[in-house]
C-alpha cells in the first residue's frame, strides 16, 4: 500500500486498497485519480494501519514537503499468497 502526504495535511492512499479499511480511516475515493484521501495526517493514518497489522517497509521524500510510505501486511493476515517464506528468504541471501 502506498501512502503520501505532508506531516500537517491530508493523506492520500493508493487506489488499489480495501474499501472497508478506507472507511475505517474516513477516506473517500477521488473521481479523477481513483485514490483515497483522508483528512487524517499521515502520522495518524500510519498509526491506525499499524494497529491493523500493516508495517512500513520504505519511506521516501518527494518535491517540497511531500513524503511517501510503502506498507506491507503479512500474507497470512491478508489471505493473499505471493511466495513461500523459503522463497522470500532465498531472495535476500547473498553469496559470500
Amino acid at each position: 500500500m502506498l501512502i503520501t502526504g505532508c506531516f500537517d495535511g491530508e493523506t492520500r492512499i493508493g487506489k488499489n486498497t480495501d474499501p472497508e479499511l478506507m472507511a475505517c480511516l474516513g477516506a473517500k475515493k477521488g473521481t479523477i485519480l481513483k485514490q483515497y484521501t483522508t483528512s487524517f495526517t499521515p502520522t495518524e493514518v500510519l498509526n491506525r494501519l499499524e494497529a491493523r497489522g500493516w508495517a512500513v517497509v520504505a519511506m521516501s521524500t518527494g518535491p517540497g514537503t511531500e513524503l511517501y510510505w510503502t506498507l506491507h501486511k503479512d500474507d497470512a493476515a491478508t489471505g493473499y499468497q505471493t511466495t513461500s517464506s523459503t522463497e522470500k528468504t532465498q531472495q535476500f541471501t547473498f553469496a559470500a
